[in-house]
């Protein structure tokens, strides 16, 4: 399987990238490459609309953002994935969302006009916009690596970087990765004075404290806690292709729930509390034929399911990933 990043800006041009990638690995068939684009002509597409409203979701504390952006997504092609990330090279473009909410995200991660950038974006990594707090971005990330699609993260995002918005523009977020606390964040050896954009060296976020060298060696760390959500998303490719269902809860203005399944019957569940305060809530499943389930996180035993619904208690701004289990299944 191959997936080629590409946005189109011509009808037939998604066609001819297949074709020519074909061309390129004549043994793979036409239906396994991806292009990850439209072909419209429209740039936006379906995921920065789910980028901005996954910040949306927090600012408000609401599922229902993420849950109307996720049934106004449009259609595409079999075999085709959308593509999600949070942060990337450019702005938090907001231009997707209304003035209002626009203007409620402003507030909650970028108040200052420092770090507002177009009149419609804001110029900061994900690490400052929540204030470094790691289960905000624990509750991010596990949003994007579990809808239908690919998740896609942004050097430096997996450690926590922070922003230079001393720098022009969308320059803030694009400093050299920090890689340990030697010369340069291990980045380069040339002299400071000669790299291309200085590498952040002062405050919270400075390479000295974030690094990746550091955060290997912290079992608590961000980048250790997304290793473990990556190998398990692996694990249960349910998440990235299954059939996307959102689910009924006891808590439909607090907990996010929705459910993955494979042709084979296989079926996972991702439970968001978008609220700061711990929930107990009750899932409603969409059939009886569950008999129990495994928590791939949580440090708990396997669960009964009773009358197609399954009761959790959830930490403030937690989230749990699960995975359902017929009657004669381990």
């Amino acid at each position: 399987m191959v997936a080629v990043v590409f946005q189109a800006l011509f009808p037939n041009i998604t066609a001819f990238i297949i074709k020519l990638v074909a061309r390129l690995l004549p043994r793979m068939p036409a239906k396994d490459i991806i292009v990850i684009g439209t072909s419209t002509g429209d740039r936006s597409g379906g995921y920065r609309r789910i980028r901005s409203i996954s910040i949306e979701i927090l600012a408000e504390q609401s599922p229902e953002p993420i849950e109307r952006a996720l049934r106004q997504l449009p259609q595409i092609p079999p075999h085709s994935h959308w593509a999600y990330f949070l942060r990337n090279h450019d702005e938090l473009d907001l231009s997707r969302l209304s003035q209002s909410e626009r203007e409620t995200c402003f507030r909650a991660f970028g108040p200052k006009p420092k770090m507002q950038i177009f009149q419609r974006g804001i110029r900061r990594r994900l690490a400052p916009m929540v204030g470094g707090r790691l289960e905000l971005q624990l509750l991010l990330y596990s949003l994007i690596f579990t809808i239908p699609g690919t998740p896609i993260l942004w050097y430096g995002e997996e450690i926590g970087m922070g922003d230079a918005l001393g720098l022009e523009e969308r320059n803030s977020v694009r400093t050299p990765m920090q890689w340990t606390a030697d010369l340069n964040a291990g980045f380069s050896l040339a002299d400071r004075s000669n790299l291309f954009r200085p590498v952040i060296n002062k405050g919270a976020y400075a390479y000295r404290k974030v690094n990746v060298q550091a955060l290997r060696r912290d079992p608590g760390s961000l980048l250790n806690h997304l290793e473990r959500m990556i190998r398990t998303r692996k694990e249960y490719p349910e998440f990235g292709t299954g059939t996307y269902r959102l689910l009924e809860t006891s808590e439909p203005n607090k907990i996010f729930a929705h459910s993955c399944q494979d042709e084979n019957g296989n079926a996972v569940i991702a439970a968001h509390n978008l609220t700061p305060k711990p929930s107990k809530v009750t899932i409603e499943l969409w059939e009886k034929t569950f008999d129990h389930f495994v928590h791939l996180f949580d440090q708990l035993p396997n669960e009964k399911i009773r009358n197609a619904e399954i009761h959790l208690k959830m930490p403030g701004f937690g989230f749990s990933w699960l995975r359902l289990r017929q009657r004669n299944q381990l």
